[in-house]
């Protein structure tokens, strides 16, 4: 693995998560991109990338999503010693202010970005 930091986007709206990719495609000189369409596949990406040695620079999450919610999955991340340095940002265009407190609070959220971005 030549690149030891990942940049993880995770968003159940197939277009927006291509989009998000494509508009990262810059960084992909210094970090691996990935995506994932659920916060279950998100948790599969994250495991594989820390069993081969790698890092997660940055995640962007979308909120609302089939299953686990984006704001619990940093919640989830911020209580791991492996990922809580990891930066947190939430992408989403239907977080209300208190999933987006909750994210700060407890999900060690670093930015809000509001869908269309």
């Amino acid at each position: 693995m030549n690149k030891h930091y990942l940049i993880l986007c995770v968003d159940d709206e197939r277009e927006v998560l291509e989009a998000v990719l494509h508009d990262l495609a810059p960084f992909r000189s210094h970090f691996e991109l990935d995506g994932a369409e659920s916060v279950d596949e998100a948790r599969e990406v994250v495991h594989e990338w820390e069993r081969e040695g790698g890092r997660l620079a940055l995640i962007l999450c979308d909120h609302i999503m089939p299953g686990t919610l984006g704001v619990d999955f940093l919640v989830e991340l911020n209580r791991r010693s492996a990922t809580r340095a990891s930066r947190k940002l939430l992408l989403t265009g239907q977080a209300g202010l208190e999933a987006t407190i909750e994210a700060v609070n407890r999900g060690g959220l670093h930015y809000y970005l509001a869908k269309p971005w």
